[in-house]
């Protein structure tokens, strides 16, 4: 009976050590596909990363390619379309700076500096529109959904943004005061253009 019970033991012994070993072998086999997987993440989301810094390259350089061509219509001095493509050339380096951790934004406008128009005008023009008044300017506030989640699109469409809002200063581009609220809805604010937009001013009048 002893060499029986110890003979048991032994076996319960034999087969816990074979767990252990089982099991020590199957946590190194997790951890081997855990470091894998997180490298393959890594690369997946640098992939990611350099396609969008691509992307946002190709606008930057449409945008420089379409200043330096119209500058002699768009500003009276060749040193003020420098500055703006200095400026742009900025911003496309801090966004394809991969240690540079500050976002670029879009300007915010606080909603309670979109004025309402005399009572003679109305405020709304169209559906997608309403007319207000900036810092005694008048403006169109476009509706729009614009979503700031710190995504790489999200960051990449803030810094096309901050982009158009550097080319207010040219006289023939539509100035892009920023980003606010009207009636909790987030709305785009532009400078206001009488005729309405180009396509609207060629079908409505005969221009050579």
């Amino acid at each position: 009976m002893n060499d029986v019970s110890n003979l048991s033991g032994c076996k319960k012994y034999a087969f816990a050590n074979s767990v252990q070993e089982t099991f020590t072998k199957l946590i190194s086999e997790f951890d081997k596909s855990m470091d894998d997987l997180h490298f393959t993440i890594t690369i997946s989301n640098e992939q990611q990363r350099k396609l969008d810094q691509e992307n946002l390259n190709g606008d930057v350089e449409e945008i420089k390619q379409f200043l330096e061509i119209i500058a002699g219509g768009v500003t009276d001095t060749k040193s003020q379309i420098n500055t703006i493509i200095n400026e742009v050339q900025i911003i496309n380096k801090k966004v394809d700076d991969p240690n540079n951790t500050i976002s670029l934004k879009a300007v915010k406008i606080n909603p309670k500096e979109l004025d309402d128009l005399p009572q003679k005008e109305t405020n709304l023009t169209k559906k997608s529109i309403v007319k207000k008044l900036y810092r005694g300017n008048d403006v169109a506030c476009n509706f729009t959904n614009i979503i700031d989640n710190g995504t790489s699109e999200s960051q990449r469409i803030q810094a096309q943004l901050v982009i158009l809002g550097k080319l207010k200063e040219c006289p023939n581009i539509l100035r892009f005061y920023g980003l606010s609220n009207v009636n909790d809805n987030q709305v785009m604010v532009f400078e206001w253009a009488d005729k309405g937009n180009l396509k609207e001013l060629y079908e409505k009048n005969d221009i050579n």
